[in-house]
């Protein structure tokens, strides 16, 4: 079963390696999506964390934290990721024509649209979450 799934990952890798044959825009705003999105990703639970920390509110640690370096650290993330994710955006050619703009915008848009009308469609009313334990 599981050579399936490497088959799968493969044969999906390498159909999106074939759209730079065809596009260099596609595959420029295909790999600048993955990366906008993955900064995303942290972006969002580290200002979480910030915000969390710049409340007061007590955050019960782990066994391992950075103790008085936590929250520069946090900053120095969110503002090197947000910066990362700014640029992304960008052109990656001047003078900009509509062969080697960089659609990643278009692509992040349209894939944050999606996310929320399927979001509010379906996974509102049938998405449970995890299970939380309570502790006496």
């Amino acid at each position: 079963i599981p050579i399936r799934s490497i088959l799968l990952t493969t044969a999906t890798l390498l159909l999106l390696g074939l759209i730079n044959i065809a596009s260099t825009a596609a595959f420029y705003a295909i790999t600048g999506l993955a990366t906008v999105a993955l900064y995303s990703t942290y972006i969002v639970p580290i200002a979480l964390l910030v915000l969390r920390r710049l409340s007061k509110d007590e955050i019960p640690f782990g066994p391992w934290h950075l103790g008085k370096w936590g929250m520069p650290l946090n900053i120095f993330s969110l503002v090197y990721a947000s910066f990362v994710s700014i640029w992304m955006f960008f052109p990656a050619f001047v003078p900009v024509t509509a062969v080697n703009m960089n659609y990643t915008s278009v692509v992040y848009g349209g894939t944050f649209i999606f996310s929320a009308v399927a979001w509010y469609a379906y996974g509102k009313t049938t998405y449970q979450g995890p299970i939380k334990e309570v502790r006496e």
